[in-house]
């Protein structure tokens, strides 16, 4: 039987079921004497699903996009202040309801059960010192493109890829789904938000498991090259919209983060400000952290400038010995990023309903 023909899950059986001791919606219902809606949020047309008759409100905020510039829309649909609801969210964002300031907010990790075709990094010496995917054309990324350009990066001794300039040995190292499905974007041309098409899923379960086909779409993203991960020795992560700054800026450490975290493989993170100290509040120890000195900057293309004059300085030798002196920050990012997630989230769940209905 393919998966499309399998019962679509509601989403607390797919957030919950298959990631913790689970207790069906209905006997938590009755345990509390209310009524639950629970939905996760990953574009804003998902708001609409939300039932705000029921007494108790739970949402996971899988993406940011999901609620940013809704946050009225998702207030009247919830018919309550969001103060008054439990969000397990995936992304952070300061000085909101989507924080640990508020109570009724956990973060979720749900993102670090994404990666697949996962591969412990092996350490000596490379024939490249770094791999390096882009993303998809956007003026953003030009500006990141030519600012590593200018400082000497996208040389053949670095795997990357973009639509301005690759290294042709990177197209032989990445995993046959992932190499067929990447460029075929629902925006073939021009910039702007374009996304990539989502692999078959009956392929992407035959290839990686049914267990495979989870809270994430198939995107080939979610897929470790681990051909260039043994050929290189750490990543450039450039996570989501990192060039939003001010009142704009959010964190959320997606895939891009979890590949390398799972692999125990070193990587330098590339986002919003304070992208790094967020990961330190979250329990995460980022690496060679003192001269992570891009971190601090407001402006994003101050931001690219540093992190792009850091890489610069970082050399196999260098590498080869961070991997010694970071050995044990290494394994405990590995620890935290493979925490029960799904049970955390469902405890926390618990938590509130006894404070609110015990």
């Amino acid at each position: 039987m393919k998966i499309a023909d399998y019962k679509k899950p509601s989403d607390w059986e797919l957030f919950f079921k298959h990631r913790t001791k689970y207790i069906p919606l209905k006997l938590l219902e009755q345990k509390f004497n209310t009524s639950i809606d629970f939905n996760i949020l990953i574009c804003p047309d998902h708001i609409a699903k939300i039932d705000g008759s029921k007494e108790t409100i739970i949402i996971n905020v899988k993406e940011y996009h999901g609620v940013k510039d809704n946050f009225a829309y998702l207030e009247k649909q919830c018919r309550r202040s969001l103060d008054d609801i439990i969000i397990l969210g995936d992304s952070i964002t300061p000085n909101t309801v989507f924080c640990k300031d508020n109570p009724n907010f956990k973060f979720a990790g749900t993102w670090f059960e994404s990666p697949v075709n996962v591969v412990e990094q092996t350490v000596g010496p490379k024939k490249y010192l770094f791999d390096f995917l882009v993303g998809t054309r956007s003026l953003h990324f030009d500006y990141l493109y030519e600012t590593f350009d200018k400082k000497g990066l996208l040389n053949p001794n670095n795997l990357y890829n973009y639509h301005m300039g690759k290294n042709p040995d990177f197209d032989h190292m990445d995993h046959p789904l992932a190499d067929c499905w990447r460029d075929l974007s629902k925006n073939a041309e021009g910039y702007g938000n374009a996304e990539e098409n989502p692999v078959d899923i009956d392929m992407w379960a035959e290839e990686f498991g049914n267990d495979s086909v989870c809270l994430h779409n198939s995107w080939t993203s979610r897929i470790v090259p681990d051909k260039a991960y043994q050929q290189s020795l750490f990543s450039i992560a450039r996570e989501t919209q990192y060039f939003l700054d001010g009142d704009d800026k959010f964190y959320i450490p997606t895939e891009k983060t979890a590949k390398p975290m799972l692999c125990k493989r070193l990587f330098f993170t590339l986002g919003h400000q304070y992208e790094n100290r967020n990961y330190i509040e979250l329990g995460f120890k980022p690496y060679d952290y003192g001269n992570n000195t891009w971190d601090m900057l407001p402006d994003w293309k101050d931001r690219t400038n540093k992190f792009a004059t850091y890489i610069a300085t970082l050399t196999q030798d260098k590498i080869l010995a961070m991997y010694e002196t970071e050995k044990d920050t290494i394994q405990h990012n590995y620890n935290v990023a493979t925490q029960d997630w799904g049970q955390i989230c469902f405890n926390f769940v618990m938590e509130r309903l006894k404070i609110k209905y015990s």
